[in-house]
């Protein structure tokens, strides 16, 4: 056999094949032809709200937070705290040099004494009938005590100004304080948090605007290398959008009752919204046509035809139903496919997505 005619038996050879392997069928589609029209169920169209998940990026504060300064310039005498201690409302914590102070306290202490003596034993003289104390003597001994009552209460002031005091239970900061610093108006003495509750503000886009209202709950996430996981209510919205972000601001709470979270830091916030109601029909229920996805109607639905594709935009959020919206008027009832396969041969068939 000549060079030239072994390769031309051995083209002959795998052009057959080729025409062969094309020209073959899948016995199961062979099958699927055979067995006549697919069966499919008909099924009422129902209407589900649209479900928005919107995430958002969000910063914690402390329900109540204070940069606290003394009222008076003075000397330090005492620093009762340590940085992170929990302190009781009204607890001080920093106390400053108050000799002067207590000195006239003391001092108006005994000037009210002796004017509530002397005013007693004029009290005491005019009650035996011989009136020996003349009354404008008596209203000047009077006079007298309210003015030393009052000294009383401005030394008594006077002297807790030199006191710093917690105005609410939470917890205190850092401090650079030391005995024997020298603080003024201006001197910070520490801060204080009540971080029982946290207020997370972040910032929703005007799209959403109506959509999100006050008491909807949330889910925040920390960014740290352990997560942690708090729900919390939107409580405050923000009265105006922002013209250069186009977006408003929203508050929400969360209870931080084993003291995990902190003010400042940064949270993934999640929110479930619901959105517009649509007809929903199975994912299965549609197919792909040359430009665009369709669904079948049942016979006689509102949509004339005998069960012809009827072209629809279609979305979906998540897993479930797909969201077809509505042209005009919905088709009262949609085919779910029985047995299916992803090719017919009379374009009868209902194609995956």
């Amino acid at each position: 056999m000549t060079p030239w005619s072994s390769r031309f038996l051995a083209s002959l050879l795998a052009l057959s094949f080729f025409l062969t392997a094309c020209g073959g069928d899948d016995p199961s589609a062979r099958q699927g032809r055979r067995s006549g029209p697919i069966p499919v169920v008909a099924e009422p169209v129902t209407l589900e709200a649209e479900r928005l998940r919107l995430e958002a990026v969000g910063t914690s504060q402390a329900r109540r937070s204070v940069e606290l300064f003394a009222e008076t310039t003075g000397d330090v005498a005492r620093v009762s705290f340590s940085p992170g201690d929990l302190v009781e409302e009204g607890e001080i914590l920093v106390a400053l040099e108050a000799e002067d102070e207590q000195l006239a306290l003391a001092l108006a202490e005994v000037q009210v004494a002796d004017a509530e003596q002397l005013l007693e034993r004029y009290r005491r003289a005019n009650e035996r009938g011989e009136r020996t104390v003349p009354e404008t003597t008596v209203d000047a001994t009077k006079t007298a005590l309210a003015a030393a009552l009052i000294a009383r209460d401005r030394a008594s002031v006077a002297l807790e100004k030199r006191r710093v005091r917690a105005p609410f239970a939470g917890y205190v900061g850092f401090s650079d304080l030391d005995p024997g610093d020298r603080v003024d108006l201006s001197t910070a003495v520490t801060t204080l948090d009540d971080r029982a509750t946290l207020l997370i503000n972040f910032e929703v886009p005007e799209a959403y605007l109506g959509a999100i209202a006050v008491g909807e709950g949330i889910t925040v996430e920390s960014w740290t290398a352990r997560p942690l996981r708090a729900e919390g209510t939107i409580v405050d919205l923000g009265a105006r959008v922002d013209p250069l972000t186009r977006a408003f601001l929203a508050r929400a709470e969360v209870a931080n009752r084993e003291d995990a979270l902190r003010p400042g830091m940064s949270f993934r916030v999640s929110l479930n919204l619901t959105g517009a109601r649509w007809p929903a029909v199975p994912e299965l229920s549609l197919q792909w046509g040359a430009d665009r996805r369709h669904h079948r109607s049942a016979p006689g639905g509102a949509d004339s035809g005998e069960g012809r594709p009827h072209p629809r935009r279609s979305h979906r959020h998540g897993r479930g139903p797909v969201h077809a919206p509505r042209r005009g008027r919905e088709a009262p009832r949609r085919r779910s496919p029985g047995q299916q396969c992803s090719r017919s041969a009379e374009g009868r068939g209902l194609g995956h997505e």
